[in-house]
C-alpha cells in the first residue's frame, strides 16, 4: 500500500510524532492527505492491560508494529492507535473509541478503525474475522463480516488511492455510494462487499 502512495504523491515526512504526505493548502496550510503515527513499543501491552489478553490478526499486529495508527484520504480510512505525546495532532484514540462503542451497548467488538466516519472495522472472539458496524443515529448495526482484514487492507485501500488524484481532490466529490461511501470502485456498480477480492 505504502508503494502506491509514494508512487502517487511522493515521500513522507517528519512532523512532531507523525510522518505526513501531501500537503493539501487549499484545505488549510497544515492539512495532509496522509498521515501515519509513529509505532510506539507498548502498543500491545498498552491494550492488554485495558482489555485483558487478545489475539489479533497477523496483518494488524504487523501494521501496529510499524504504526501507531493512520489517518489516510483526509480521514476517510482511520485506524485508531493510542494517545501517547501532546502533539497538536495525535491518532484517533482506540480506548474512547471502544469507551464510546460500549455506551451505545456494543460490548462484544473490538473497533480498531473505521471508514468514512460511518463504519466502525471491529473484531471479535479472538477471530481472523473484521466485523463491519455502521451507526445511524444513536445505534450501531453489524453488516457485514469479512473473513480476513486483507480485504481492507487491499482492496479499500487500493479503491480509495484511485478515488483521489495527484493533487489529493476526492475525483467524485458529489458522488453517493450504495453502501460504503469513498471506497467503492467508481467504474463497478456493485458495492464494496458485493467486489470479488483482488489477486
Amino acid at each position: 500500500m505504502l508503494e502506491k502512495t509514494l508512487k502517487k504523491w511522493g515521500k513522507f515526512e517528519t512532523v512532531e510524532h507523525r510522518y505526513v504526505q501531501k500537503n493539501l493548502p487549499f484545505i488549510a496550510p497544515k492539512a495532509y492527505l496522509n498521515m501515519l503515527f509513529e509505532p510506539i513499543d507498548d502498543y500491545f501491552d498498552l491494550l492488554e492491560k485495558k482489555y485483558g489478553k487478545k489475539v489479533f490478526p497477523k496483518r494488524y499486529v504487523k501494521f501496529m508494529k510499524e504504526t501507531n495508527g493512520c489517518k489516510l484520504f483526509s480521514n476517510s480510512f482511520v485506524i485508531y492507535g493510542i494517545v501517547k505525546y501532546n502533539d497538536k495532532v495525535t491518532p484517533v484514540d482506540i480506548n474512547g473509541v471502544n469507551l464510546n462503542l460500549s455506551l451505545y451497548g456494543v460490548k462484544d467488538y473490538f473497533s480498531f478503525g473505521n471508514i468514512g466516519g460511518k463504519y466502525e472495522l471491529c473484531l471479535k472472539d479472538n477471530s481472523e474475522k473484521v466485523y463491519v458496524l455502521e451507526r445511524k443515529k444513536d445505534k450501531y448495526n453489524l453488516i457485514k463480516t469479512l473473513d480476513s482484514i486483507d480485504y481492507i487492507f487491499d482492496v479499500v485501500l487500493n479503491n480509495l488511492i484511485e478515488e483521489y488524484d495527484q493533487e489529493g481532490h476526492k475525483i467524485h466529490f458529489n458522488k453517493k455510494y450504495k453502501d460504503m461511501p469513498l471506497v467503492v470502485n467508481i467504474s463497478d456498480e456493485l458495492t464494496l462487499f458485493e467486489k470479488e477480492k483482488r489477486n
